[in-house]
């Protein structure tokens, strides 16, 4: 139900003005930030002034350009301050698996059905391994955790906005439809585990088993990727280890 209201107007403007700064942009002009967010000049000014005024936007003078604030600095430090409590009781867990599987293995934390990794491990043994990155938020209708977060939040408004905001590089493997992502969802729900088979990029694939809280919410998943033809050969397997190491899991982090 996360997605069955409407949100308000005001705020989702300066989420979007707030967006407009990435890894790539940190300093933009008003008319940049206007441009970007399709808002008009004077309704750009106001909202910046006012994320100006609560620390979240910085404002140089000299150049005339919009960054992001220390507020976000302070705040920044009680997310890395959890997620470092997070990583010192799960690592031995996804380092086990990528070992023994040889394998990446990653540990990502859902909340509000957004799903973000904050700690993986390749196998230091391999050759050829595949990077999953960190601290970037994964795609729910073409990523393992992703739709295991939508399968433990289902709702036809949280279907469709998946699939909505699906990346535009994905494969013909990849749901097109309410239909054929339900049709996953019901899957996944059946047998326990996700199962991404090259949804996102040819030649890879992930999967991935939930991670529960004590009143039965999905609050994190334990994931795979690797070769999409290894991960097939190794499917019956893996999938129990995952399933006890999660388990495990859940029982050291359900008071963080």
């Amino acid at each position: 139900m996360l997605y069955s209201f409407k949100p308000i107007q005001s705020i989702k403007r300066a989420i979007d003005v707030i967006n407009c700064f990435t890894d790539n942009i940190n300093y933009l002009t008003l008319k940049e930030i206007s441009e970007i967010t399709n808002l008009k000049l004077s309704t750009t000014r106001g909202i910046a002034n006012t994320l100006l005024m609560y620390g979240l936007l910085n404002f140089d003078s000299s150049t005339k350009c919009y960054s992001l604030g220390l507020f976000f600095s302070a705040k920044s430090k009680l997310l890395n301050k959890k997620q470092e409590l997070y990583i010192q009781h799960i690592s031995p867990f996804v380092e086990k698996i990528s070992d023994e599987f040889s394998v990446t293995c990653c540990f990502q934390i859902v909340e509000n059905l957004q799903v973000y990794t904050i700690y993986s491990s390749s196998a230091h043994k391999e050759h050829y391994q595949i990077h999953v990155a960190e601290h970037v938020l994964l795609p729910l209708s073409v990523s393992a955790s992703g739709k295991l977060a939508l399968a433990h939040n289902y709702n036809l408004q949280n279907i469709k906005y998946a699939l909505d905001s699906k990346p535009d590089n994905t494969t013909d493997y990849s749901s097109t439809s309410v239909e054929m992502l339900e049709a996953k969802l019901n899957d996944i729900l059946e047998k326990g585990y996700s199962y991404e088979n090259q949804e996102y990029q040819l030649g890879v694939s992930s999967l991935s088993v939930p991670i529960f809280n004590s009143n039965g919410n999905i609050i994190a998943t334990l994931s795979i990727t690797s070769f999409s033809t290894y991960i097939e050969s190794i499917l019956n397997d893996v999938v129990p280890e995952l399933k006890n190491q999660a388990s495990q899991i859940a029982k050291l982090i359900s008071n963080i």
